[in-house]
This record gives C-alpha cells, sequence and structure tokens, in this order.
C-alpha cells in the first residue's frame, strides 16, 4: 500500500488562522467570594423579606380577627351591663316593695298583737264586770238576809265590793282615755 502524500518533513505546516477572543483575566479567588457571599446575602435579605412579609400578613390576619372579636365582645359587654343595670333597677325596686311588705306585715302582726292585748284586756274587764254584778247580787242577798251577818262582815264586803267595783270601773276609763288620744 502506498503511503498517502505526506508533506516532506522539513516543511513548516500552517495552522488556519482562527480568530480566538483574547482571554479574560481570571477574577481572582478575592472577588469571587465577595461576589459569592454578596449573592448569599442578597439571597437571605430576599428570604428574610418574604418571611417578613409572610408573617406580617398573618399578623394583621389575626389583629383583624382579634379587632373582630373585640367588637363583639366590646357589644356583648355593653349588653350585659345595660341588662345588668335592668337588674339592679328591679332588685331595688323588689327591695323597697319587700321592704313595704315587710313593714305591712310588721305593722299587722303588732295590730294583730295589740289586738290581742286589748282584747285579753277588755275580756279580763268584762270577767271582772260580771264578778263586779255577782258580788253586788250577792251583797244585796246578804244585806236581805242581814240577821245571819254581822253588820261589820256586811260593811267589809260592801267595802271589798266597792274597792273591787271601782278598780274595774277605773281601768276600764283608763283604757278608753288611753284609746281617745290614739
Amino acid at each position: 500500500m502506498s503511503e498517502p502524500d505526506r508533506p516532506p518533513a522539513s516543511a513548516e505546516f500552517h495552522f488556519p488562522s482562527v480568530n480566538l477572543p483574547e482571554p479574560k483575566p481570571q477574577t481572582p479567588p478575592r472577588k469571587r467570594s465577595s461576589l459569592a457571599a454578596l449573592i448569599v446575602a442578597v439571597v437571605a435579605l430576599a428570604a428574610l423579606a418574604a418571611y417578613l412579609w409572610f408573617v406580617n400578613s398573618q399578623w394583621q390576619d389575626q389583629n383583624d380577627r382579634l379587632r373582630d372579636q373585640a367588637a363583639v365582645l366590646s357589644t356583648q359587654v355593653d349588653e350585659i351591663r345595660q341588662a345588668n343595670a335592668t337588674l339592679e333597677s328591679q332588685v331595688e325596686a323588689l327591695v323597697e316593695e319587700r321592704d313595704g311588705a315587710t313593714a305591712t306585715v310588721t305593722d299587722l302582726a303588732d295590730s294583730q298583737a295589740n289586738a290581742r292585748d286589748e282584747s285579753a284586756f277588755l275580756s279580763e274587764i268584762v270577767d271582772s264586770a260580771f264578778e263586779c254584778a255577782d258580788a253586788q247580787s250577792n251583797h244585796i242577798t246578804h244585806l236581805e238576809n242581814s240577821s245571819r251577818y254581822t253588820a261589820s262582815s256586811l260593811a267589809a264586803e260592801g267595802r271589798d265590793i266597792s274597792e273591787f267595783c271601782s278598780g274595774v270601773n277605773d281601768a276600764y276609763e283608763e283604757y278608753r282615755a288611753k284609746e281617745s288620744t290614739n
């Protein structure tokens, strides 16, 4: 086989000319690390800003909900205060009514006790008046049969009956005088 044509060894070989851009000078490692740190910082700040935006949005939503709840609670508190005021005035009216009823019951109980006392007193006066009448009737009978009794015993009996009946009469007159002043 024949060998392809080769240029002679002494001949120079020329490469076709290609315009290549000039190589950029390499950034020193220090500038690269500063750029990387700047990119990381910008990304971190962007993430922080996004997080703060999210938190702020959540906080505003929560704040709005809490303000709505506060408004509802404020309305409820006002309604409860109005209801309490109404109930307090009703309680005051009931206390006044109770005090009036208590006073009336006390007055009635006092009146009833006084009426019982008066009734008992008048009953004693009536009983004493009957005793006085009976004693006077017996004394009259004794005087009609004076021969059976001594004059001194009849006189003593008359004095005793007279004192007793005078006491009954005085007690009744004192009661009437007291009643007329009331």
